[in-house]
């Protein structure tokens, strides 16, 4: 029996009379296999009324027991509660709101109480439930509004010849392709929409850190071990270019508005430029303490990087002008940047476990980590919003232009980029520490 996993979504509509904002919000998943009954449903309490200690959920479903399950409101409560063995089919869900712990509540009377709902819970299949939750007392109502979207990402893994551990860095290529930097193995890889592999051997210690499709219909990456910037053809003919001082890394790489190629030098404190003809420029940041680690095009036409010395989000003309703009929270560590369809730059702070917005004037706005766990990468996603991957939480996420968080789960994914193809394609290192492709269209 394969088991599958969907997410459950908890939701605050418009509250009317005395019942203070917001009731619950948050999200979670759950896993089912075959069966009648949900295995288990995670809520996180992000903000809960004053009064609000406990709520208390009561399902019902024809010819079986009733469950019910209670959430601590209390505001020292850590913020997660997890209800367990919940039924699916024909249900009849009602809540009540106690002003004492969920402990006390037994023979008291609730202060706020819904009206019965009956639905059909079908994991798999999105349900809208909303409830009107009314004093007891009859001095107010609220309708709660409550979403239980289980849908999920379509998602094809496939499993790389590569041996253990390759770290893989992923690009959408010109021939319509996914590409792979195996960064401990010094190989590229190329993965067509069938699942099939080939793979280009680089000299030793190339260590491809960052791929890019060139405008000129090959792919260019990072050596970062060796200094060097490389391309690849379609036919695996392969030049590599050293940069133009010793001791610098190339770490990210980025197509320029104006045709070339860009990286920032870790241990250099520079943002480098290569011509499609492999001719490199060089040109400060301006701050020996510098150090930037990655970079990409701006919608403006300017290159964008994420400096961990400065701790500052940087803005580079193609002529070599310098902008920085601080974070606004120390240690940000900047190691992932995109530019996204909403006209901003997008970026994931590593040491803050937040992820970052500057518009093309420099303001900056951050969003915490649904589950305060750090993003590894970030990509304009096929629909428009931003898209991340957060390892130390197994999740792909999504984010709307306003900050409004979506995530799925999938174990071990660590880089996310739009495919060629319309689809989300990330990269994973399984529990044996196996090489992994996916490909996920999202809901």
């Amino acid at each position: 029996m394969r088991t599958t996993t969907i997410n459950l979504f908890v939701a605050v509509g418009v509250l009317v009379g005395s019942l203070p904002p917001a009731l619950l919000v948050g999200c979670a998943s759950q896993s089912v296999a075959g069966g009648d009954d949900v295995g288990e449903i995670s809520f996180d309490l992000t903000a809960s009324p004053p009064e609000a200690q406990c709520a208390v959920f009561t399902l019902t479903r024809t010819g079986a027991s009733t469950v019910t399950r209670a959430i601590s409101l209390l505001p020292a409560d850590p913020g997660g509660a997890t209800l367990g063995g919940l039924p699916t089919g024909r249900v009849t869900i009602s809540e009540q709101v106690f002003t004492f712990p969920c402990g006390m509540t037994v023979g008291r009377s609730a202060v706020w109480i819904s009206d019965p709902q009956t639905v059909t819970l079908v994991p798999g299949v999105p349900q809208e439930i909303s409830f009107v939750l009314r004093r007891s007392d009859a001095t107010g109502e609220a309708r709660v509004h409550t979403d239980f979207p289980t849908n999920q990402p379509t998602v094809t893994e496939l499993d790389l010849p590569a041996p253990l551990d390759a770290s893989l860095s992923l690009a959408a290529g010109p021939d319509g392709n996914v590409w792979y930097g195996a960064y401990n193995l010094d190989k590229i890889g190329r993965v067509t929409a069938a699942g099939a592999v080939t793979e280009f051997p680089l000299p030793g210690g190339s260590a491809p850190a960052a791929l890019v499709s060139g405008p000129d219909g090959a792919i260019w990456y990072t050596a970062f071990n060796l200094g060097r910037i490389g391309r690849l053809t379609n036919d695996g003919t392969l030049l590599e270019f050293p940069l133009a001082t010793a001791d610098r890394y190339p770490y990210g790489l980025a197509l320029g508005a104006d045709g070339n190629l860009w990286f920032p030098e870790s241990g250099g404190a520079s943002i480098g430029r290569i011509t499609p003809l492999g001719s490199i420029t060089e040109f400060p940041v301006g701050n020996p303490a510098s150090s930037p680690q990655t970079i990409t095009a701006g919608p403006d036409g300017n290159l964008w990087f994420g400096d961990v010395g400065l701790n500052a989000i940087g803005r580079m003309t193609t002529t070599g002008l310098v902008t920085l703009f601080p974070l606004p929270t120390l240690d940000g560590q900047v190691y992932a940047i995109t530019s996204c369809k909403d006209g901003n730059v997008w970026f994931a702070e590593w040491g803050t476990a937040k992820l970052g917005r500057i518009t093309p004037a420099g303001v900056i706005t951050e969003f915490s980590m649904p589950a305060g766990l750090p993003a590894d990468s970030v990509a304009s996603g096929p629909d428009g919003n931003l898209c991340y991957a957060s390892p130390d939480n197994n999740r792909i996420g999504r984010v709307t232009p306003a900050g409004t968080f979506t995530e799925f789960l999938l174990a071990g994914a660590y880089q996310v980029i739009a495919g060629p193809d319309g689809a989300l394609w990330a990269a994973q290192q399984t529990a044996t520490f196996a090489a992994r492709i996916a490909r996920l269209t999202l809901p």
